[in-house]
């Protein structure tokens, strides 16, 4: 029995994809904020309609004197980054503030351990990662904000947690054979504990733990520890920034840019796929964190960095992801204007480009393996 978290419901989609029009419209309509132009024909009034009616916007602003169009093109853009800044504004505490639905066309029940072992398998030239969320802490229980700068350990929900995940990755198609974790302890213990879990049949002895640091949770800064409600808006704000290409904005001061969590990603990746390049299944397993896991997510599908939201993660939960070994084959390519910061209303900078490893999404937020533990 499954329940799948899903996104917004399809009316409040609707909303946010009307919000979004309106806001292309908006920054394609600049003519129409220009004042109005005045008339030069006044000797033949009929002439003069006719010629503007049908002259396009070319031949309008040669007409005009270029102090004019400089001025008036200023107060233009001018406009437009306000109204991008508000509209967008609006839109992430909208996607913020949606619930994460879930299907109630299947109630939870017992944990069902099987739920890998019907994937497709691994074509020529790929791989295979598992990318799973650490178990549950007090932190999360408590729904305290827990980034790089705390090292929670996991509570007893966690630690049954992790060893029910391991126990679904044992029956796995590929099972992983190597668990990698971030530094952080809450990571290396549910590494651990779900390793412990994948022998049997197909496996004598646990898959041996290896430590990437990149896959670390991303860096809150001064706002570690804060309840999340009271750091909403901070977070919906840092979002939004993020979905505009303002790809230095940090949460804090003392936090993490949206520039070295992509650095951290792409050698993660890199990381990861050669390993499992090397192994015999072409397959491994990894625990990081729940931020870090929605961005990675979001640029691999090329969402909006505004539904990092709205992407749910939960404890223990399991991402399962193909990738492209070789990259002169093809890349994910990050660049100013991809439609993850912002597309055309991006504002990074011309030079922004990161080139990630081409990747094929088989499965996320996987759960049903936790049952009633399932968060």
């Amino acid at each position: 029995m499954s329940t799948r978290q899903q996104g917004a419901p399809r009316s409040n989609m609707k909303l946010i994809r009307l919000a979004f029009t309106l806001l292309l419209i908006q920054c394609n309509s600049s003519w129409s904020l220009q004042a109005p132009l005045s008339c030069h024909c006044r000797n033949n009034a009929n002439v003069c309609v006719a010629r503007h009616h049908h002259s396009s916007r070319n031949d309008m602003e040669e007409s005009l004197p270029p102090r004019w169009t400089i001025k008036n093109e200023s107060i233009v853009n001018r406009r437009r980054l306000v109204c991008q800044s508000v509209l967008l504004g609006s839109i992430g505490g909208c996607l913020w503030s949606l619930p994460t639905r879930a299907i109630a066309d299947e109630s939870v029940s017992d944990p069902d351990y099987t739920v890998f072992s019907d994937l497709p398998p691994v074509q020529d030239g790929w791989v295979r990662l598992y990318l799973c969320r650490h178990g549950q802490t007090e932190n999360n229980r408590l729904k305290l904000m827990q980034g790089a700068k705390v090292d929670a350990p996991l509570n007893d929900n966690g630690t049954e947690q992790a060893k029910r995940l391991g126990k679904a990755l044992s029956l796995a198609a590929p099972v992983p054979e190597i668990t990698f974790h971030s530094s952080l302890t809450r990571a290396r213990q549910t590494a651990s504990l779900a390793a412990s879990q994948i022998i049997g049949p197909r496996r004598q002895s646990p898959p041996p733990l290896q430590t990437i640091p990149e896959l670390g949770e991303i860096d809150f800064g001064s706002v570690d520890r804060a309840a999340v409600e009271s750091v909403r808006a901070q977070m919906v704000a840092t979002y939004t920034a993020w979905g505009l290409g303002q790809v230095d904005t940090k949460m804090a001061e003392d936090g993490e840019s949206l520039v070295q969590i992509l650095a951290r990603v792409q050698i993660a990746l890199q990381t990861l796929i050669a390993a499992a390049a090397a192994c015999p299944s072409r397959s491994v397993a990894a625990v990081a964190h729940s931020v870090y896991l929605r961005l990675l997510l979001a640029v691999v599908q090329d969402l909006p960095l505004l539904q990092l939201s709205t992407l749910p993660q939960p404890n223990a939960g399991v991402n399962v992801i193909d990738f492209r070994i070789d990259e002169s084959q093809g890349v994910n390519r990050i660049g100013a204007k991809s439609a993850v910061i912002g597309g055309i209303l991006s504002q990074a900078p011309a030079d922004f480009r990161y080139d990630l490893p081409m990747g094929r999404v088989l499965r996320t937020s996987e759960k049903r393996h936790l049952g009633e533990l399932a968060t």
